[in-house]
């Protein structure tokens, strides 16, 4: 009575065991659902663009369309993607800040520089950490060297500190795109069309 009622229960175990088991892989052969598919498309689709950033920093051919200047005392303002950039592509550099209702050298108002890069640096993230970026730039029309850093997030949003050839320190933020698909007002040979 005893064998019989362990190989009952053990039978009984086996059965429910396997409709567990074919319930399970059912399930892994379902279709996702939409929002499981959205979020399947939406990690695949950051993924590709960290990789992009990745590269874009690594072969330095960027350009950073900047939206946002940060005052001496925490004041904001915001700027035009389409005229204010710095841009690497290889160890050639260009800066453009254009303001509103001043007539300058780049036609927009504001001021254009270029120069050769002259050191860059990249530090790799180490888990979630954004990517760390230093360089110094040799004017073309000053003898003193441009600094500096940006801070890359994956998504290719970076905040960038410079310290300019007089000294100054200016904080700036925008988004970083490739040189080919960048939209901003290119006023110098270097970053137009055809040009280099």
């Amino acid at each position: 009575m005893k064998r019989k009622l362990f190989l009952l229960l053990l039978l009984s175990f086996c059965f429910v065991a396997g409709h567990t088991y074919g319930q399970q892989d059912a399930a892994s052969d379902k279709p996702l659902s939409k929002r499981e598919q959205r979020r399947a498309d939406r990690h695949a689709d950051r993924e590709a663009l960290k990789k992009q950033v990745f590269e874009m920093v690594k072969d330095t051919a960027f350009v950073l369309e900047l939206s946002t200047l940060y005052g001496k005392r925490g004041d904001t303002y915001q700027l035009s993607q389409l005229s204010n950039f710095f841009a690497l592509d290889g160890d050639h550099a260009s800066i453009q800040y254009a303001f509103n209702n001043i007539r300058a050298y780049a036609g927009i108002g504001g001021s254009m520089s270029t120069g050769d890069l002259i050191q860059y640096e990249v530090i790799w993230p180490k888990g979630k950490k954004p990517l760390m970026v230093r360089g110094r730039i040799a004017p073309h029309s000053n003898i003193n060297m441009v600094l500096f850093d940006m801070t890359v997030q994956d998504s290719g949003r970076t905040r960038m500190n410079m310290t300019t050839a007089s000294g100054t320190r200016i904080n700036l933020e925008g988004q970083m795109v490739p040189l080919e698909e960048s939209t901003v007002f290119k006023t110098m040979p270097l970053f137009r069309k055809g040009g280099r």
